[in-house]
């Protein structure tokens, strides 16, 4: 079985506004779109002609708000990068 995690970031319509398997790239739709929610659904994609559902779609953007207010302040850090830190 060949796994895959697929991303949905919807906005405040549930309209779906970009889907995909990169976490980087919902994150960033996450940031630039108001009232966004973003669901993970994992899938089997062994058979190329026939993608199978493991298990229900689980909505994880309390998670991802709750990650983006806890950023290290290490300027070095790779999260970091484009922010200044004020002291």
């Amino acid at each position: 079985m060949k796994l895959t995690q697929f991303y949905e970031v919807m906005d405040s319509e549930s309209d779906i506004v970009w889907g995909g398997e990169s976490a980087y790239e919902a994150v960033e739709w996450f940031k630039r779109t108001p009232d966004a929610k973003v669901q993970v659904s994992v899938w089997n994609t062994e058979s190329e002609d026939d993608y199978r559902l493991v298990d229900h779609p689980i909505e994880v953007s309390a998670l991802i708000r709750a990650t983006m207010l806890q950023r290290p302040t290490d300027p070095k850090h790779p999260t970091m990068r484009g922010f200044r830190v004020v002291k």
